[in-house]
C-alpha cells in the first residue's frame, strides 16, 4: 500500500520562472495514473483506461483497481478550470439548482441528481463539497465532487464509486481532498469575475461525465 503524490502545475503568463501548483493525495493503495507517475503504473492496462490516460482531458487519474469486486473500479480524477471565484452558500445552492438540467443538455445519456451541497472550509479556503447520483445508460454511480479555488485557476476533483460501497468511501474522499494542497481564497466576486463559480464546476463535472464513466462502466462488464 503507498500514498502516491503529484504535483499539477499551472504556468503563469508573462512569468516563465513563475508557477502556481495544486498538489493532491491520491488515496492509500490506489494506482495513480497522472501525468509524471511511474511507468509501471500503466503497464497492462486495458485499451479503454489507456484511452482515458492519453486524451489529456485529466490532469490527474487514480484507480483503486484492488477493489472491484463490486463490478466497478472506484476513481479519481481532477481537471483545471480557468478562473476562481469564492465558494459561497448562495452560489452553491444556485449551481445545485441548475446543474442536473445543465448536465442533460451536454451529455442526453447521462442522468444527474444533487444528493448534497456544502461549503466547507479547510485551510481558510472555502470550498464547494457535491455529493451526485448519477445514471448512465441505466448504470448508478455516486460521486464526491470538490471546488478548490488557486490563484486565477480553480482544481475540480471527482471521486466515484458504486452506490452500495459509497458510504464506506466518502470519508477516503473527505481526507484526499483536504489533503489539497494550493488552495487560495479569491476576493469578494466582482465586475467581470460574476458567474466563474458555476462555469467552473459545471465545467469539471461535465468534463469528467463525458466519457470516464461510460468507460468504466464497459470496463466493468468487459
Amino acid at each position: 500500500m503507498r500514498s502516491a503524490w503529484f504535483a499539477v502545475a499551472l504556468a503563469v503568463s508573462g512569468a516563465p520562472a513563475a508557477a502556481e501548483a495544486f498538489t493532491v493525495q491520491v488515496p492509500e493503495g490506489w494506482v495513480d495514473l497522472s501525468r509524471g507517475a511511474p511507468a509501471a503504473n500503466f503497464e497492462g492496462l486495458r485499451p479503454v483506461i489507456a484511452a482515458q490516460v492519453r486524451s489529456g482531458q485529466y490532469v490527474a487519474l487514480a484507480y483503486d483497481f484492488a477493489h472491484e469486486d463490486d463490478g466497478f473500479t472506484e476513481n479519481l480524477n481532477a481537471t483545471i478550470q480557468s478562473g476562481a471565484e469564492r465558494v459561497t452558500g448562495r452560489s452553491i445552492a444556485a449551481l445545485t439548482r441548475e446543474l442536473p438540467a445543465i448536465a442533460a443538455r451536454n451529455t442526453p445519456s447521462v442522468a444527474l441528481r444533487v444528493l448534497e451541497s456544502s461549503v466547507v472550509l479547510v485551510g481558510g479556503v472555502h470550498r464547494a463539497r457535491l455529493l451526485t447520483e448519477v445514471t448512465v445508460n441505466g448504470s448508478i454511480v455516486r460521486q464526491a465532487v470538490f471546488l478548490i479555488p488557486g490563484a486565477g485557476q480553480s482544481l475540480v476533483l471527482t471521486y466515484s464509486s458504486s452506490p452500495q460501497e459509497f458510504a464506506r468511501y466518502l470519508p477516503t474522499f473527505d481526507t484526499s481532498a483536504a489533503a489539497t494542497v494550493g488552495a487560495v481564497e479569491p476576493p469578494e466576486p466582482e465586475g467581470p469575475w460574476k458567474g466563474i463559480l458555476q462555469k467552473t464546476l459545471i465545467g469539471g463535472v461535465i468534463g469528467a461525465l463525458g466519457g470516464l464513466l461510460q468507460t468504466l462502466f464497459r470496463r466493468a462488464k468487459s
